[in-house]
């Protein structure tokens, strides 16, 4: 997936300057959107939120869209930054693509929560319980045409996980959510895979912990 944006998106800022100095705003709207999109997936925030208001910007009208356009340019460029210093780290065998260090942030949640140690492994227990297939279920829901039960199982693990300060599962959550509730089928599919590779490691981690 991050190949995919690279290729696809190295210089969509620009493209999108291009078209609507030519008068192409209709189509600088589906660039925009199809960038916001793809962004989500892969949980690249600051493109997919910029992406997003500059569609916005040409949707309604406004005479200038050249700094949202030069925002996202920015976004864009750091994104890609960060994609070549990855593509250039090697990877596990296993194929995880988890490291970046801790995936639960044990004090901060206990910080944010503001409950005991022993209270936490509780909601960690629980959490495991409910989400450590979450990918299956999903995938369950939604072969079985139940988008909307999906969308909300979804929007379910994306607020559980950010409570829990699991941000990388958050994010991965949060993109599979909008994807779904507007039938990308294309970024579903990449987003569940997304959603597994973060939440492996996640279930790994908590499980090591309360082992511990």
């Amino acid at each position: 997936m991050l190949q995919e944006f690279r290729a696809k998106y190295a210089d969509a800022a620009g493209e999108i300057g291009r078209l609507l100095d030519a008068g192409a705003d209709a189509d600088a709207e589906r660039l925009a959107h199809a960038i916001k999109g793809l962004a989500g997936t892969v949980a690249a925030r600051p493109v997919a939120e910029s992406a997003g208001q500059l569609e916005r910007i040409i949707r309604d009208g406004a005479n200038d869209a050249r700094p949202g356009v030069d925002t996202l340019s920015r976004h864009i460029d750091e994104l890609l930054a960060a994609i070549d210093a990855y593509l250039a780290t090697p990877q596990e065998a296993s194929g995880e693509t988890e490291t970046e260090g801790p995936t639960l942030d044990i004090e901060g949640a206990l910080e944010r929560l503001m409950v005991p140690e022993d209270f936490l492994c509780k909601i960690l227990v629980d959490y495991v319980g409910k989400y450590a297939d979450v990918t299956a279920e999903l995938r369950r829901l939604l072969d079985g045409g139940a988008d909307e039960d999906a969308e909300r199982l979804a929007h379910s693990l994306k607020g559980v996980s950010g409570t829990l300060g699991a941000e990388r599962v958050q994010d991965a959550a949060a993109a599979l959510e909008a994807a779904i509730g507007e039938a990308r089928d294309d970024d579903i599919a990449a987003g569940l895979d997304a959603l597994d590779q973060k939440l492996k490691p996640l279930v790994r981690d908590i499980e090591a912990y309360l082992a511990s």
